[in-house]
């Protein structure tokens, strides 16, 4: 039920962009699907709160992928990227802060979400 109610689909989205596809892994082909998916593996205490921003993230990237005019679209990958940007901070302090998980999980995370920023940028 949560994973339904978070979903791009009920919203009338359909992710089909280069970075919501989820046929591969990163780095080779980084979509925000498959960051999602990946976060899933490790138990984290704050996940809920760390997917809001991932799902935030999705319907951005989601949105942004209906508008064929790049100028029209770029509002909604930066605030994915804005979005990507809270969760890295979140990603650091459970390994910091509240010790949830090992810096080494962190890294792979923030590492992934970096790649996921410096690809929305690049549209």
């Amino acid at each position: 039920i949560a994973v339904a109610e978070s979903s791009i689909i009920g919203e009338g989205l359909n992710c089909d962009g280069a970075l919501c596809a989820d046929i591969s892994q990163f780095p080779k082909k980084p979509s925000i699907l498959t960051l999602r998916m990946q976060f899933f593996v490790y138990n984290i205490a704050n996940r809920s709160t760390l997917l809001t921003y991932i799902d935030d993230a999705t319907r951005q990237i989601a949105t942004g992928y209906l508008f064929s005019d790049p100028a029209s679209a770029r509002p909604y990958f930066q605030r994915a990227v804005a979005s990507l940007n809270t969760y890295i901070t979140l990603v650091k302090a459970e390994a910091t802060t509240v010790k949830s998980i090992s810096q080494a999980t962190a890294d792979y995370l923030v590492d992934q979400a970096n790649t996921m920023i410096t690809e929305l940028n690049k549209l």
